[in-house]
C-alpha cells in the first residue's frame, strides 16, 4: 500500500540545512518553496512504516528549523520537531517517525553534535509511536485498508550485511552484532501455522500481499536508537512483555524473521517480538558449518540477553528456540547461571522446540544448569516423528537427540516435557512447534497465562519415574 507524505520545513536558509531519509540524502532541488519561510515535498512510502529521518543544521546566522510531516490522505499531521541552534555551530538529530495511526507524546530531545560551542536544542520533540493495534495483533487489531495485518519485528543478527537492488539485507556470513526492524505483512486469510510464499507450480512468481506472508521493510538502527524503541514498545504493551525467538539450521534471516512475525501473530502475543539470528548457512549442506556458526554466536547471544534485560524494562521476557538455536540459548543460559545472573531477574517462560541436542550431555551437563532461569516454565517440545532429527542422528551412529519422542523420551528436573508425535505434521515434521494449531495454542497458553500442564488438554505419561504430557 502506498502512503503519500508531505514534509514541510520551516526555515532561515535552506542550504544551512540537510535532510536524509532511511539514509538517503535528499536533493535540495525538490523542496517547494512556500510562503513564510516553508518549503514542502511529496513522499511516497510503499508500506506503512517507521521511517529515520535526519537533520543536519550548519548555522551562519541563529536558526531555528521546524520539520512537520502530513498524511496527505487524512491531511493530519504525524508530529514536529524543532530544533534550535546559535550561530556558528552545527547540530544533528535523527527521528525514527512512525506512519500509523498516531498518538503524540513527549520523548527527551536528542543531543547536539558541538563543533564549536554548545548548541542549544529546543526540548521539543513529538515523535510518532504506533499503537499496539496496528502491528498486526488479533485481539486488539486494526488492519490496514487491505484487511490484512502488519507484525512489527525486533533484530539482533551477527550475519554480515549485503546491498541487493539498493536495499540492506543479511547474508550467512560472521559479523559483528546489528541491530534492527523488519515489518511483516501477513494476509488477512491466512491460515493458522502457515506461512504462504509464492509457488512456481501456481504460477506465482511475485508476493502479493493479499496471499503470501512478506517483508515490507528492513530498518539498520544503531544500539542507542534500538534499545530506547525497543523499550517503548515494550512499555506500550499491556503486559510490559516481550519474547526472543532463536531459529535452527537451514534458515535465512528473511525466513527467520517471516517465522518471528508468525509465531507472534498466531498465539496473538501482545508484546514486542524480538529475533535473534545467527549466521546459519541456509542450506541442506551447511549442517556442519551451521554448527560452527551456532557455536560462534553462544557470546553474542549472552551479551543480547543482558542488553534486553536490562535496557528494556521489559517485566515478562521469554525466549522460544528451535532445533540448532537451543544449543545457542542453552549455552548461554548456563553461563548466565555460572555468573549467578539469575538472583535478580529470570526470564518467564524458556521453551525448547525440537532441540537438536545430545540427549545424554542435556541431561547430564545442560539440564541441571538450567534451574533458576525462569519463574514460569521451561517446556520441552519432542516428536518421534521428527525427521530432521533423525538425520541429525544418523550423522552419529544412532546418539540420540533431545528433541526425539517416543520410548526413549527426554524426561529431566525441572522441565515439562511434551511429547507431540500424536500431531500431524508436514513430510519433514521438524516445524511442528510453529505450524500445528495444537502447538501454537499450548504455546499461547503458556505465554498468556503460564498454565501448567495439569490445566491444559494433555495427557499425562510416565517414563523412568517422571511424568511427562501428551496431546
Amino acid at each position: 500500500m502506498e502512503t503519500q507524505l508531505i514534509f514541510q520545513l520551516t526555515c532561515i536558509d535552506l542550504e544551512n540545512v540537510k535532510i536524509t531519509i532511511d539514509n538517503s540524502k535528499i536533493d535540495p532541488s525538490l523542496w517547494i518553496k512556500r510562503n513564510n519561510g516553508k518549503w514542502d515535498m511529496e513522499y511516497r512510502l510503499l508500506g506503512r512504516r517507521n521511517l529515520i529521518v535526519s537533520i543536519i543544521v550548519a548555522a551562519q546566522i541563529d536558526e531555528t528549523v521546524t520539520l512537520e510531516l502530513w498524511r496527505i490522505e487524512e491531511n493530519e499531521s504525524i508530529g514536529s520537531y524543532s530544533l534550535n541552534v546559535k550561530k556558528d555551530n552545527t547540530a544533528e538529530s535523527k527521528l525514527v517517525i512512525f506512519v500509523n495511526k498516531p498518538y503524540k507524546e513527549t520523548v527527551p530531545s536528542p543531543n547536539a553534535i558541538e563543533k564549536t560551542s554548545p548548541a542549544m536544542v529546543i526540548p521539543e520533540r513529538e515523535m510518532v509511536r504506533p499503537p499496539r493495534e496496528t502491528r498486526g495483533f488479533e485481539k486488539k487489531n486494526i488492519p490496514d485498508v487491505t484487511g490484512n495485518f502488519e507484525v512489527l519485528i525486533f533484530f539482533g543478527t551477527n550475519r554480515n550485511t549485503i546491498w541487493d537492488e539498493g536495499k540492506v539485507k543479511f547474508g550467512v556470513e560472521r559479523d559483528s552484532i546489528h541491530y534492527g526492524t523488519v515489518l511483516v505483512n501477513i494476509p488477512k486469510n491466512k491460515e493458522m501455522g502457515e506461512i504462504p510464499r509464492p509457488k512456481w507450480w501456481k504460477l506465482e512468481f511475485r508476493e502479493n500481499p493479499d496471499k503470501h506472508v512478506m517483508i515490507i521493510d528492513r530498518e539498520i538502527l544503531q544500539k542507542d536508537e534500538f534499545f530506547p524503541l525497543l523499550q517503548q514498545t515494550i512499555a506500550n504493551s499491556d503486559e510490559n512483555d516481550a519474547f526472543i525467538f532463536i531459529h535452527g539450521y537451514n534458515v535465512a534471516f528473511d525466513e527467520a524473521a517471516m517465522r518471528t512475525a508468525q509465531i507472534a501473530h498466531d498465539v496473538k502475543f501482545g508484546g514486542a517480538p524480538i529475533l535473534f539470528s545467527w549466521p546459519s548457512r541456509a542450506s541442506l549442506e551447511g549442517y556442519f558449518s551451521d554448527e560452527d556458526n551456532v557455536v560462534y554466536s553462544q557470546s553474542d547471544m549472552i551479551q543480547f540477553l543482558k542488553d534486553v534485560r536490562e535496557k528494556t524494562g521489559a517485566k515478562k521476557l521469554h525466549l522460544i528456540a528451535h532445533s540448532m538455536g537451543n544449543r545457542a540459548l542453552t549455552a548461554a543460559l548456563v553461563e548466565l547461571q555460572r555468573e549467578n545472573n539469575f538472583e535478580d531477574f529470570q526470564f518467564t517462560q524458556i521453551i525448547l522446540a525440537a532441540p537438536d541436542i545430545d540427549a545424554q550431555i542435556f541431561c547430564k551437563d545442560i539440564a541441571p544448569k538450567l534451574a533458576g532461569s525462569s519463574n514460569g516454565q521451561i517446556t520441552l517440545y519432542v516428536s518421534e516423528k521428527d525427521n530432521a532429527l533423525r538425520a541429525s542422528r544418523s550423522f552419529r551412529k544412532n546418539l540420540r537427540r533431545v528433541g526425539d519422542g517416543g520410548a526413549d523420551i527426554v524426561c529431566a528436573k525441572g522441565i515439562e516435557t511434551i511429547d507431540a508425535s500424536d500431531i500431524d505434521t508436514d513430510l519433514l515434521g521438524h516445524g511442528y512447534f510453529a505450524q500445528t494449531k495444537s502447538l501454537l495454542d499450548d504455546i499461547s497458553t503458556i505465554l498468556e497465562k503460564n498454565e501448567i500442564p495439569e490445566k491444559r488438554n494433555l495427557k499425562s505419561k510416565h517414563h523412568n519415574d517422571f511424568e511427562y504430557w501428551t496431546f
